[in-house]
């Protein structure tokens, strides 16, 4: 008679989710009111502000900085060791030039007149690299490598994250291809990353066009993670749980099971709304910025951590495999104003088995030797670097 092993339990687990901050930090918790247009009718909370919530693990989906200047990685490197989560973990944005040494000599300083300036400059690569480096103390992993991370949390669960800087090409950015990408997302992947959204998903722009990835849709269609996050389009925040149909070989989006749980336009209401509609998204919004996050429970309906009526609730239960929950967690606007709020996702992750663990050692290993060849590369192209502290 075979006997089969007991399933693995799963493992509650807080995920906070941001991106796009450009340099900018969470302002003190006593600055709640935002400069917003119309501030003067409803008063706009900050959820951008300190204390952001804790978490099992922290996600930045990148754009770390606005003009990839040291002072700006400082700032937000520091931002993401302040938190209250034992991992933190990032990747680049097409902002982030100084972390693509090839693209910021090759073609950001391309046309910079040579001398002291320039080979100052040159060396910026190196000294951000530093600061990864000093980063990692604080629990801050920045995933500059495309590819398949495997983490054991604090918590015991395990945490097998998809992590890619790529998006279709727009002007002259790094991070960025012409053509076709192969996103490679394994299966079993739980959280895919990445710094653009797939196309069609919350990547609307102010001009209507949508400027997600086909491929990447295609990618985590095939792969059905719990969560895939990103950014990039900042007009393009907000959360949606999609429903996947699977027909043997083939999957489509059910659009009919999928559910939007908040956009721009439901929390910040539309040129077309009236004025009691309209206050009444912002009152929602604003209860939401009190908690410095818009919340989502992923949980199972049983749960005993929540009883009543619980507004973070899914509008029906999370089914792993056959949904999978996009979130865009662009911080500011497209005026570059911190605007938005982060998001704290709450799933349900597996308990970490031996394998995983033995996962999570090459994980940190491969992580190692491409810390050591992206310094070599930065070194060679920009020399050594000066002081941290004569760069602002």
């Amino acid at each position: 008679m075979s006997s089969s092993s007991p399933p693995t339990p799963n493992i509650k687990t807080r995920i906070l989710i941001i991106s796009d901050t450009h340099g900018l930090t969470p302002s003190p918790p006593t600055e709640r009111v935002l400069q917003h247009d119309n501030a003067d009718i409803l008063a706009f909370v900050s959820a951008f502000r300190h204390p952001l919530p804790s978490a099992d693990v922290a996600i930045h989906c990148g754009d770390l900085t606005k003009g990839s200047g040291p002072g700006e990685y400082s700032a937000t490197l520091s931002l993401l060791a302040s938190l209250d989560a034992p991992l933190k973990i990032a990747i680049p944005g097409n902002h982030d030039m100084a972390l693509d040494p090839g693209y910021w000599v090759g073609r950001y300083l391309r046309w910079e007149p040579e001398g002291e300036l320039k080979d100052r400059r040159k060396a910026i690569p190196a000294v951000v690299r530093g600061m990864i480096a000093d980063a990692r103390e604080a629990g801050v992993r920045v995933l500059v490598e495309e590819g398949t991370y495997d983490f054991v949390l604090g918590n015991g669960a395990r945490l097998k994250v998809f992590a890619s800087p790529w998006t279709p090409a727009y002007g002259g950015w790094p991070f960025q291809y012409r053509g076709r990408h192969e996103f490679a997302v394994e299966e079993g992947t739980d959280v895919v990353v990445t710094h653009g959204p797939p196309r069609g998903v919350l990547d609307r722009t102010l001009r209507g066009d949508r400027a997600g990835c086909r491929d990447l849709l295609w990618a985590v269609a095939r792969a059905r993670p719990r969560v895939h996050c990103f950014g990039h389009i900042h007009e393009g925040w907000g959360a949606k749980l999609q429903r996947w149909k699977v027909e043997g070989e083939l999957v489509a989006m059910d659009e009919e099971k999928s559910v939007l749980l908040d956009d721009l336009e439901t929390v910040e209401g539309t040129g077309t709304d009236s004025f009691q509609v309209w206050t009444e998204k912002l009152a929602r919004r604003n209860e939401w910025a009190e908690k410095r996050a818009r919340i989502v429970d992923m949980c199972p309906t049983g749960d005993s951590q929540v009883s009543g009526e619980d507004k973070s609730r899914l509008p029906r239960p999370f089914e792993a495999g056959k949904d999978t929950l996009f979130v865009n967690s662009a911080i500011v606007d497209v005026s570059y104003r911190p605007m938005h709020m982060p998001w704290l996702v709450d799933l349900e992750l597996p308990q970490a088995t031996e394998d995983d663990a033995s996962r999570a050692s090459e994980t940190v290993a491969v992580m190692e030797q491409a810390a050591k060849d992206a310094d070599a590369v930065a070194a060679s192209v920009g020399g050594s670097p000066a002081p941290v502290d004569r760069w602002t």
